[in-house]
């Protein structure tokens, strides 16, 4: 490539690398609250107005309400026996990404398919910032 480069990882550049332990305890809280199947209280590891980037078919769901009424609920309501497991975490500063899984029974109807009583396994990521313990962006599935 010649010329000027694009400028490259503008989000995080400023990152303060001295909370990187602050932020890994934010995300096993938030992990292990969506585990523990929270909603009423998970606005204490997601701001009001944090972003959720579904894929495909999925959507965004922009702000805590629209996440938790429109994601959160109906695929609690869908799906028992639902545990999340992180299988890579990586922290650096205010940010933190993750990959994993969820295994979930698809014991009630979701987006219009009927419940099949099947075991699941949904691959998950996601990257996180997370400023003064709130999670102000999450992107990717999960």
């Amino acid at each position: 490539m010649s010329g000027l480069r694009p400028k490259q990882a503008e989000l995080s550049i400023n990152t303060d690398m001295s909370k990187t332990e602050e932020t890994r305890s934010v995300i096993e809280g938030m992990v292990d609250g969506l585990n523990d199947h929270r909603i009423a209280d998970i606005g204490e590891f997601f701001s009001h107005g944090f972003s959720w980037m579904g894929n495909t078919g999925c959507g965004t769901k922009k702000g805590l309400k629209e996440f938790q009424n429109n994601w959160q609920k109906p695929f609690q309501a869908a799906f028992s026996e639902k545990v999340c497991i992180d299988e890579a975490r990586l922290y650096m500063g205010e940010w933190a990404a993750a990959f994993g899984r969820q295994e979930a029974v698809h014991s009630g109807t979701f987006m219009g398919v009927e419940a099949t009583g099947k075991k699941n396994t949904n691959p998950i990521h996601g990257f996180l910032e997370s400023r003064k313990w709130q999670n102000n962006r999450q992107l990717g599935n999960g």
